[in-house]
């Protein structure tokens, strides 16, 4: 267990009397409260540069955009612009 903490009323929860120093009487309520610890995140930004080249290819810039984005994520390189 890696750490305790008690919680012991300040005073009396019917007449407010404090209770400093008081003894407990019988055995604690326990429980347990597992914590995680904080994450920390990491954000990486990814750049897709398109470059236009000669309109004659056939070629939208959708398509490009499409055919592209598809293979990275699935983790392959994006292919050229230039169609083959």
């Amino acid at each position: 267990m890696a750490s305790v903490v008690e919680h012991r009323p300040a005073s009396c929860g019917h007449c407010l009397t404090p209770l400093a120093g008081g003894a407990a009487v019988g055995e604690p309520v326990r429980w347990q409260v597992c914590e995680l610890p904080p994450v920390r995140s990491q954000v990486t930004e990814h750049l897709l540069s398109v470059n236009e080249t000669c309109r004659q290819q056939d070629r939208s810039m959708l398509g490009y955009l499409t055919d592209a984005i598809t293979p990275h994520r699935a983790g392959q390189p994006a292919p050229l612009l230039v169609a083959h």
